[in-house]
């Protein structure tokens, strides 16, 4: 699991050449919050679906929950 408060916290991102403000920085927290959220439900629905094609369906949209989360984070991380 990714330390999202560290990664908040402990700097400012420069995007376009501007610095982000506090009030930004925690909007992009949340965004990524939402999406680990998303994927974990999604997560725990999969697993308690008996209908192969809804579980595959499900799971498919945690999978890109994951994706988007991870190319978000690391975008922050360079």
């Amino acid at each position: 699991m990714h330390n999202l408060s560290s990664l908040i916290n402990n700097k400012y991102k420069l995007i376009g050449g501007d610095m982000m403000s506090p009030k930004e920085l925690l909007y992009i927290q949340d965004a990524l919050g939402h999406a680990q959220h998303m994927e974990k439900k999604c997560r725990e629905c999969a697993s308690q679906l008996s209908n192969e094609d809804l579980k595959q369906l499900v799971e498919k949209i945690a999978n890109k929950q994951k994706m988007i989360f991870d190319q978000f984070y690391q975008l922050l991380n360079q």
